[in-house]
Parts: C-alpha cells; sequence; structure tokens
C-alpha cells in the first residue's frame, strides 16, 4: 500500500463513507489541514496552474478539495471558477467550495442562468446538509 499522507486519509473517508457524521469529521480535518506544503505544495500548484491553462480534465477539479483541504490558494481558485463561462466548472466550483464548509461564496450561483447551476447548487446544500442558504435556495425552485 503507498504511503498516504493526511490529505489522502481525509480524501478516502470523505469520497467512501456516506455517514453524516464521518463526513462531518473528514470536512473537519480538511479545514484544520491549512496550507498545503512539501509535495503536496508542489501537486497543488501543479494542479491549479494546468486548470488555469486550460486542462479540460474535470476530474482533477471535481477532487481538488478532498486532495489539499481548505488551503487559500484553492479556495481562491474555486471562487474564481464561479463566474466561469463554463457551467460545468461553475458546477464543480460550488460543490466543492461547500464541500470544503465554505458555502457562502457559491450562494450567488442561485442567480445563475442556467437551471442546472442552480439545481447544482440545491443539490450540493441539500447533500452537505449546510442550512446557511436555506432562504435563499428558494428562490431558484420558483423560476
Amino acid at each position: 500500500m503507498p504511503a498516504w499522507g493526511h490529505y489522502s486519509a481525509a480524501n478516502f473517508l470523505y469520497r467512501h463513507f456516506q455517514d453524516d457524521q464521518v463526513q462531518a469529521a473528514a470536512r473537519a480535518a480538511l479545514k484544520r489541514m491549512g496550507p498545503a506544503t512539501g509535495e503536496m505544495e508542489t501537486r497543488l500548484l501543479a494542479d491549479l496552474s494546468a486548470l488555469r491553462n486550460g486542462d479540460a480534465a474535470l476530474w482533477r477539479m471535481a477532487n481538488l478539495g478532498r486532495n489539499y483541504g481548505c488551503d487559500p490558494r484553492l479556495l481562491e481558485y474555486l471562487q474564481e471558477s464561479l463566474d466561469s463561462g463554463d457551467k460545468q466548472v461553475r458546477m464543480i466550483a460550488v460543490s466543492e467550495l461547500c464541500s470544503l464548509g465554505e458555502p457562502a461564496p457559491g450562494l450567488k450561483m442561485e442567480a445563475d442562468p442556467l437551471p442546472e447551476v442552480r439545481a447544482r447548487l440545491c443539490e450540493t446544500f441539500g447533500r452537505n446538509r449546510e442550512q446557511s442558504g436555506a432562504e435563499v435556495l428558494l428562490s431558484p425552485v420558483s423560476r
């Protein structure tokens, strides 16, 4: 078995267990990790660079939070991605932010012109049992 770091361990817990308490503990662990350092920082910067330079591998973006935790550079990139012209990028960004316990920036997506993006916002908030935006989520339903 490879030598998993704490990032991989949290990713494994978050991804493979549907138990709310386990996922909540994994999200808390991701928040406590702080900025990536060493080899993980090198990998994070390479992933961010590839995505900013047009890498179309959306799987890379969809794993950022579970791979690197709440590194400020990652959170900045995800917030920037909410303004992307690509609906898939916006949908992943809102999911990742909420999964990392940072739902506030994603709330602006309730005004997205595409129903798929608004639906992802609602689905993500529901899956993560996020209460902070419940009243905002009523407006996309009425559109």
